[in-house]
Protein backbone atom coordinates (compact mmCIF):
# COMPACT_ATOMS: atom_id res chain seq x y z
CA UNK A 1 0.00 0.00 0.00
CA UNK A 2 1.00 3.59 -0.56
CA UNK A 3 1.95 5.99 2.20
CA UNK A 4 -1.46 7.66 1.98
CA UNK A 5 -3.25 4.31 2.34
CA UNK A 6 -1.09 3.46 5.36
CA UNK A 7 -1.81 6.83 6.98
CA UNK A 8 -5.54 6.43 6.31
CA UNK A 9 -5.43 2.95 7.84
CA UNK A 10 -3.69 4.28 10.93
CA UNK A 11 -6.28 7.05 11.33
CA UNK A 12 -9.14 4.58 10.94
CA UNK A 13 -7.52 2.29 13.51
CA UNK A 14 -7.17 5.19 15.95
CA UNK A 15 -10.78 6.18 15.35
CA UNK A 16 -11.97 2.62 15.97
CA UNK A 17 -10.14 2.47 19.31
CA UNK A 18 -11.23 5.95 20.39
CA UNK A 19 -14.20 6.40 22.69
CA UNK A 20 -14.59 10.09 21.82
CA UNK A 21 -17.91 11.21 20.34
CA UNK A 22 -15.99 13.21 17.70
CA UNK A 23 -14.49 10.02 16.28
CA UNK A 24 -17.83 8.17 16.04
CA UNK A 25 -18.78 7.85 12.37
CA UNK A 26 -15.23 8.67 11.22
CA UNK A 27 -15.06 7.01 7.82
CA UNK A 28 -12.45 6.36 5.15
CA UNK A 29 -13.30 9.50 3.18
CA UNK A 30 -12.81 11.72 6.22
CA UNK A 31 -9.52 9.99 7.02
CA UNK A 32 -8.32 10.47 3.42
CA UNK A 33 -9.31 14.15 3.55
CA UNK A 34 -7.38 14.60 6.79
CA UNK A 35 -4.25 12.96 5.35
CA UNK A 36 -4.41 15.05 2.17
CA UNK A 37 -5.03 18.21 4.18
CA UNK A 38 -2.07 17.55 6.47
CA UNK A 39 0.17 16.84 3.44
CA UNK A 40 -0.91 20.08 1.77
CA UNK A 41 -0.32 22.01 4.97
CA UNK A 42 3.11 20.40 5.50
CA UNK A 43 4.04 21.24 1.91
CA UNK A 44 2.81 24.81 2.32
CA UNK A 45 4.90 25.32 5.46
CA UNK A 46 8.06 23.52 4.32
CA UNK A 47 8.46 24.38 0.63
CA UNK A 48 10.81 27.13 -0.52
CA UNK A 49 10.73 29.33 -3.63
CA UNK A 50 13.40 27.38 -5.55
CA UNK A 51 11.49 24.11 -5.13
CA UNK A 52 8.25 25.79 -6.26
CA UNK A 53 10.00 27.06 -9.40
CA UNK A 54 11.41 23.60 -10.06
CA UNK A 55 7.96 21.96 -9.68
CA UNK A 56 6.32 24.58 -11.93
CA UNK A 57 9.01 23.98 -14.54
CA UNK A 58 7.91 20.36 -14.75
CA UNK A 59 10.94 19.02 -12.92
CA UNK A 60 10.72 15.99 -10.66
CA UNK A 61 11.67 16.47 -7.04
CA UNK A 62 14.29 14.22 -5.56
CA UNK A 63 13.22 11.74 -2.91
CA UNK A 64 15.12 13.71 -0.27
CA UNK A 65 13.36 16.94 -1.27
CA UNK A 66 9.94 15.22 -1.20
CA UNK A 67 10.74 13.76 2.22
CA UNK A 68 11.74 17.18 3.54
CA UNK A 69 8.69 18.96 2.12
CA UNK A 70 6.03 16.42 3.11
CA UNK A 71 7.58 15.37 6.43
CA UNK A 72 4.87 15.20 9.07
CA UNK A 73 5.82 16.73 12.40
CA UNK A 74 5.21 14.79 15.61
CA UNK A 75 2.47 17.19 16.67
CA UNK A 76 -0.39 17.70 14.22
CA UNK A 77 -0.16 20.85 12.15
CA UNK A 78 -2.71 23.53 12.94
CA UNK A 79 -3.37 25.99 10.14
CA UNK A 80 -3.74 29.65 10.86
CA UNK A 81 -7.04 31.27 9.89
CA UNK A 82 -5.37 32.80 6.84
CA UNK A 83 -3.94 29.43 5.76
CA UNK A 84 -7.27 27.72 6.29
CA UNK A 85 -9.12 30.34 4.22
CA UNK A 86 -6.48 30.03 1.49
CA UNK A 87 -6.85 26.25 1.37
CA UNK A 88 -10.64 26.48 1.47
CA UNK A 89 -10.73 28.97 -1.41
CA UNK A 90 -8.35 26.79 -3.44
CA UNK A 91 -10.59 23.76 -2.83
CA UNK A 92 -13.73 25.72 -3.81
CA UNK A 93 -12.02 27.01 -6.95
CA UNK A 94 -11.00 23.45 -7.86
CA UNK A 95 -14.56 22.18 -7.22
CA UNK A 96 -16.05 24.99 -9.36
CA UNK A 97 -13.62 24.22 -12.19
CA UNK A 98 -14.54 20.53 -12.06
CA UNK A 99 -18.25 21.39 -12.09
CA UNK A 100 -17.83 23.65 -15.12
CA UNK A 101 -15.94 20.93 -16.99
CA UNK A 102 -18.60 18.28 -16.26
CA UNK A 103 -21.02 17.26 -18.96
CA UNK A 104 -24.69 17.43 -17.90
CA UNK A 105 -24.95 13.64 -17.65
CA UNK A 106 -21.94 13.51 -15.27
CA UNK A 107 -23.58 15.74 -12.67
CA UNK A 108 -25.08 13.96 -9.68
CA UNK A 109 -28.84 13.58 -9.86
CA UNK A 110 -29.00 14.32 -13.58
CA UNK A 111 -31.58 12.57 -15.75
CA UNK A 112 -30.45 11.51 -19.18
CA UNK A 113 -33.25 11.43 -21.72
CA UNK A 114 -33.22 8.90 -24.54
CA UNK A 115 -31.85 10.49 -27.69
CA UNK A 116 -29.51 12.82 -25.80
CA UNK A 117 -26.82 13.89 -28.22
CA UNK A 118 -28.86 13.06 -31.35
CA UNK A 119 -29.07 15.56 -34.17
CA UNK A 120 -32.45 17.25 -34.69
CA UNK A 121 -33.22 15.01 -37.65
CA UNK A 122 -32.38 11.87 -35.67
CA UNK A 123 -34.56 13.10 -32.80
CA UNK A 124 -37.52 13.53 -35.17
CA UNK A 125 -37.07 9.98 -36.52
CA UNK A 126 -36.69 8.65 -32.99
CA UNK A 127 -39.93 10.30 -31.82
CA UNK A 128 -41.80 9.15 -34.94
CA UNK A 129 -40.54 5.61 -34.41
CA UNK A 130 -41.68 5.58 -30.79
CA UNK A 131 -45.09 7.01 -31.74
CA UNK A 132 -45.45 4.43 -34.53
CA UNK A 133 -44.52 1.60 -32.20
CA UNK A 134 -46.98 2.74 -29.53
CA UNK A 135 -49.71 3.27 -32.14
CA UNK A 136 -49.13 -0.20 -33.60
CA UNK A 137 -49.26 -1.81 -30.18
CA UNK A 138 -52.46 0.09 -29.36
CA UNK A 139 -54.10 -0.99 -32.63
CA UNK A 140 -53.11 -4.61 -32.07
CA UNK A 141 -54.47 -4.59 -28.51
CA UNK A 142 -57.67 -2.88 -29.68
CA UNK A 143 -58.28 -5.50 -32.36
CA UNK A 144 -57.76 -8.27 -29.83
CA UNK A 145 -60.26 -6.72 -27.44
CA UNK A 146 -62.85 -6.10 -30.17
CA UNK A 147 -62.46 -9.61 -31.57
CA UNK A 148 -62.95 -11.15 -28.14
CA UNK A 149 -66.09 -9.03 -27.62
CA UNK A 150 -67.64 -9.88 -31.01
CA UNK A 151 -67.06 -13.65 -30.96
CA UNK A 152 -69.29 -15.71 -28.73
CA UNK A 153 -67.37 -17.79 -26.26
CA UNK A 154 -66.91 -21.41 -27.36
CA UNK A 155 -69.44 -23.80 -25.83
CA UNK A 156 -68.17 -26.47 -23.58
CA UNK A 157 -69.30 -30.00 -24.40
CA UNK A 158 -70.72 -32.25 -21.80
CA UNK A 159 -69.51 -35.81 -21.40
CA UNK A 160 -72.67 -37.09 -23.10
CA UNK A 161 -72.23 -34.82 -26.13
CA UNK A 162 -68.57 -35.89 -26.46
CA UNK A 163 -69.64 -39.56 -26.55
CA UNK A 164 -72.30 -38.80 -29.16
CA UNK A 165 -69.77 -36.89 -31.28
CA UNK A 166 -67.29 -39.79 -31.17
CA UNK A 167 -70.08 -42.28 -32.09
CA UNK A 168 -71.11 -40.10 -35.05
CA UNK A 169 -67.51 -39.84 -36.28
CA UNK A 170 -67.10 -43.63 -36.12
CA UNK A 171 -70.32 -44.11 -38.16
CA UNK A 172 -69.13 -41.59 -40.74
CA UNK A 173 -65.80 -43.37 -41.04
CA UNK A 174 -67.62 -46.70 -41.64
CA UNK A 175 -69.82 -45.14 -44.31
CA UNK A 176 -66.81 -43.69 -46.10
CA UNK A 177 -65.00 -47.02 -46.02
CA UNK A 178 -68.04 -48.79 -47.43
CA UNK A 179 -68.32 -46.25 -50.27
CA UNK A 180 -64.65 -46.74 -51.13
CA UNK A 181 -65.03 -50.49 -51.26
CA UNK A 182 -68.08 -50.26 -53.55
CA UNK A 183 -66.84 -47.39 -55.59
Amino acid sequence: PTEVEEAVGQLLGQAAMSTSQDMQGFDEEQATNQVVFSNVLACYQNIDGATVDEAHGGGRLTDAAEEAIFKQPTTPLRPSRRQFRLLESAMQEHRMRETRNMAPEDMPGSFITPGHGFSNRAKVFYVLGVISLLGGLGAWAGRRVLRSLSEPPPRERTAKSVRQLLKAEVRLDKVRLDKKKKG
